[in-house]
């Protein structure tokens, strides 16, 4: 059997867990505490997600905060980091806007001024 072919045990402790939750980290970003059993695969066959290699002019603070991030025990690479947040802002510009409140509408005076003006003619 090649070491392709080995099985592993990955183990997600409830302590690392929340380590990563204390760095900012969602749970799109780590595993769930539990116990995983996986394989290494011979040959990954994934057509569906092609990666594409291009050269990108990045402001250097952006790029220094993404190779801290990745320099972190366990961590994948920077690329890895701005590809997935790249793809959050895909599916955020995708989503409807007009179905959710953000976090910056709540905390500001100035759309809960509308807001409340809305509702008091509503009413």
């Amino acid at each position: 059997m090649s070491t392709t072919d080995k099985k592993m045990t990955y183990r997600v402790t409830k302590e690392k867990y929340q380590q990563g939750l204390k760095k900012g980290w969602n749970d799109e970003d780590m595993l769930r505490p539990a116990t995983y059993q996986v394989r290494r695969a011979r040959h990954l066959n994934v057509k569906a997600v092609q990666k594409q290699k291009v050269t990108i002019n990045l402001d250097s603070d952006i790029l220094e905060f993404y190779k801290e991030r990745a320099a972190q025990p366990g961590n994948p690479p920077y690329q890895t980091h701005i590809n997935n947040e790249l793809r959050r802002a895909i599916e955020a510009a995708k989503a409807p806007q007009n179905e959710f409140v953000t976090v910056a509408m709540l905390e500001s005076p100035e759309f809960l001024s509308r807001l409340a003006s809305k509702l008091k003619k509503a009413a």
